[in-house]
């Protein structure tokens, strides 16, 4: 499907749009090309379409050459591409922001001057280790993190403060989702999070504890699964508001201190679902 840019004075055909390669250093194909980083968006266009899926450098200059400052959607599933910089001047993603099977790409030090986006998945990315801090994003809708295992932090999301809301029709959908993730030990970077739909933490192998969201005080459903070092809930001391718990495959876990979780809530929660827990004592 081909993709274009209008503005009141053009409309600029961008075919099938693709991204490629963008280190400071290497190869042409390992670079951000110059437009990426020189041109200034037009205000007044929006880069359409329902699907742009950037993969190639020459595809990824022609995008940039034709810079709006919004987009629909917008897909990086990089081939040869070791890191991204550039499209600071884009500020709204109306959709989704999607790094997708990207098999060399390492760093992310671009997109930092997005202001609202809809929901934001980093999907299968061997080797990502770097996603830029987002000064100016505090809201989504969702965000999905999974099978990039060197990724250690979530410090690119500090400014978050919701990720829906645990009275939307859509909440059990909706939400911010950490699966795969080798390297994530706890939650630390999500330090502004108020509210959000879900949270949803599965088969991650090192996770030890949710410190990091000290501010989250309002959540429709906390779903915890096959997190076998998980050892403890702290981090969620200001929470108020649960209406679902689930939690499996964490066998280092205390019922006690779920226990002490439940009774910190202002009503109790209408699902309660634990498996696989300690009996070991808190104290």
């Amino acid at each position: 499907m081909d993709t274009f840019c209008t503005t009141p004075f053009r409309r600029l055909a961008l075919t099938a749009l693709t991204l490629g390669a963008l280190a400071c250093t290497g190869s042409a194909s390992e670079r951000t090309p110059p437009a990426c980083l020189e041109t200034a968006p037009v205000d007044d266009c929006v880069l359409e379409g329902t699907r742009v899926t950037l993969r190639t450098v020459d595809e990824l200059e022609h995008t940039c050459k034709a810079m709006c400052s919004r987009a629909r959607a917008l897909t990086f599933s990089l081939d040869t591409t070791v890191s991204l910089q550039g499209f600071t001047g884009l500020s709204t993603i109306d959709t989704s922001l999607r790094f997708v099977g990207n098999a060399e790409l390492t760093h992310v030090d671009a997109l930092t001057g997005l202001r609202h986006v809809g929901n934001i998945e980093i999907v299968n990315n061997p080797v990502l280790q770097h996603l830029p801090n987002f000064p100016h994003l505090n809201r989504l809708l969702g965000l999905r993190i999974d099978r990039t295992p060197l990724l250690s932090d979530l410090h690119a999301f500090s400014e978050l403060r919701e990720v829906s809301r645990p009275d939307d029709p859509r909440a059990a959908e909706r939400g911010i989702t950490l699966a795969n993730l080798q390297r994530l030990e706890d939650l630390q970077g999500l330090t502004h999070l108020e509210r959000a739909a879900t949270l949803s933490l599965h088969a991650n192998p090192n996770l030890r504890s949710l410190k990091g969201p000290e501010n989250l005080h309002a959540l429709h459903a906390l779903h915890l699964h096959a997190n076998p070092k998980l050892h403890t809930l702290g981090g969620l001391d200001a929470l108020q508001r649960l209406d679902t718990l689930t939690i499996s495959g964490s066998p280092e876990l205390r019922r006690c201190e779920v226990d002490a979780l439940l009774s910190r809530l202002a009503s109790a929660p209408q699902v309660v679902e634990l498996k696989d827990l300690s009996n070991a004592p808190c104290s």
